[in-house]
């Protein structure tokens, strides 16, 4: 049978695909370009069949003879281009519309998508002549961010919308006639940092004996006294939280295992084999940028009491949930912020520590937390790194991706300072060994002479010695 020759047009170019675009590449001036081709709704195509027709679109710009006429077609393709964007307010549908929106966690897209709202807010606001995304220049981004500023967030919230935004209209550029990304030359702010604080031996003693004894505090309270006059005077009460079962589980799973919050309120019993005494489970802050890697430990004893304890209610959860402690967990979905109030508050009661400090500047919107759930997962980085265990067996412990992070969170304690320091070995140089002083001078002072001095000088030696 003839094989079939299949010949395309000369001049018209290449067409390929690399990943989900195709394009076609061309040689211009002896330079080879590539093209993303899209259709008449600037939309990139999807088929080969629609990348066929678009390349037929191409046709006249590869087919100009002339350099200036190559411009000019080109200088009117960006202004029909640019005439047919998308509109400011359509920023938002045109960026769910791109092709790997599902590899970005559905949080992640809910604080894009409350920043974008407030920015167009603003935008309506003090530009509102502006209709198009490319008519949004750096001079406007920076303005933004200015206002923003002077209304004292923090420098994480200030870098937590500059990054939202750079991101959603990266997506959007081609899409919205767009040259650049205005919100790329916004600078970053420098930030510092609040890191908790760990706890001694001591005070997660102090706290876990409180579920025993309770969590009292004292407050001042107005009340009658002589005379039926109004006085102030302390009461001391007790503190009862909520689902306080659930709670000493969690707090063992957080000091145990050296878990965040997040993981120890949605821990689930798939994650525990009581059999053989250990726990697995994926960390979820990072779950993504580990591809989903398994943190797996021994159980440690007083986390293993703890879960034989948690095992009474496990039919306490709803039919398809198997959560280790289900009251908290259905907390967490619904009030992250009540589970960590509740915790602050039984640290305070059962150490008398400060778990909030002051604000250092006036962007902080809070005072910073000192002492929260969080600490314990230092307290137990702290305990394992002072023991002497290896940085980067912590690390796969806890789950950082590098011992840097893990340095972090190690608090080391001065007496462990002082144990390394003195585990050091005194080394002494061979001449301090049973040194002179009055010989040492005395050489010094033979150095310096010159060598006829110094044969006069043995010489009367000699004589003397004989």
């Amino acid at each position: 049978m003839a094989r079939k020759n299949h010949y395309r047009e000369r001049g018209t170019g290449s067409i390929y695909k690399k990943g989900n675009r195709f394009y076609l590449k061309i040689r211009i001036n002896e330079k080879a370009k590539s093209y993303i081709l899209r259709d008449k709704n600037d939309l990139p195509v999807t088929t080969r069949i629609e990348a066929e027709k678009a390349a037929a679109l191409l046709r006249p710009v590869l087919r100009a003879e002339q350099k200036e006429e190559i411009a000019l077609y080109i200088a009117d393709a960006k202004k029909l281009r640019k005439q047919a964007a998308i509109t400011v307010d359509e920023v938002w549908k045109s960026f769910l519309k791109q092709s790997n929106m599902s590899e970005i966690a559905q949080k992640t897209l809910s604080s894009y998508g409350s920043v974008i709202k407030l920015f167009l807010e603003w935008l309506q606001k003090k530009h509102p002549g502006i209709i198009r995304p490319n008519q949004i220049s750096t001079d406007i981004a920076l303005e933004y961010f200015n206002d923003l500023w002077a209304t004292n967030v923090s420098c994480e919230t200030y870098n937590s919308y500059r990054k939202s935004l750079c991101v959603v209209f990266k997506h959007v550029l081609d899409a919205a006639g767009m040259e650049e990304n205005p919100f790329q030359q916004v600078p970053r702010k420098t930030v510092n940092t609040e890191t908790r604080k760990n706890f001694t031996s001591e005070q997660v003693q102090a706290i876990f004996d409180g579920f025993r004894t309770g969590f009292f505090y004292t407050s001042e309270q107005e009340g009658l006294g002589p005379g039926r006059k109004r006085v102030r005077k302390l009461v001391t009460q007790e503190y009862h939280p909520l689902h306080k079962d659930e709670m000493f589980v969690l707090l063992n799973l957080c000091s145990w295992t050296g878990c965040r919050g997040q993981d120890g309120c949605l821990m689930k019993w798939e994650n525990v084999d009581m059999e053989h005494h250990r726990i697995t489970y994926v960390p979820q802050k990072t779950a993504r940028k580990t591809a989903y890697r398994s943190v797996t430990l021994p159980i440690h004893p007083n986390l293993l009491d703890a879960l034989r304890k948690a095992q009474a209610w496990r039919s306490g959860n709803l039919p398809g949930e198997d959560y280790i402690i289900p009251n908290v967990a259905h907390r967490y979905l619904r009030n992250p912020s009540g589970i960590q109030k509740d915790v602050m508050k039984m640290i305070r009661c059962a150490t008398g520590l400060e778990t909030t400090g002051k604000k250092r500047s006036e962007h902080r919107v809070r005072n910073p937390n000192l002492y929260s759930l969080h600490s314990f997962r230092h307290t137990f980085v702290s305990f394992c790194a002072n023991a002497g265990v290896p940085l980067d067996v912590v690390a796969s412990i806890v789950g950082h991706g590098s011992t840097a992070m893990t340095r972090h969170y190690a608090h080391i304690s001065d007496e462990a300072k002082n144990k390394a320091i003195g585990a050091l070995p005194l080394l002494k140089a061979e001449e301090e060994k049973g040194s002179d002083p009055v010989r040492e001078t005395l050489l010094h002072k033979l150095s310096g002479l010159p060598t006829k001095e110094l044969e006069k000088l043995t010489q009367h030696l000699e004589v003397l010695s004989t």
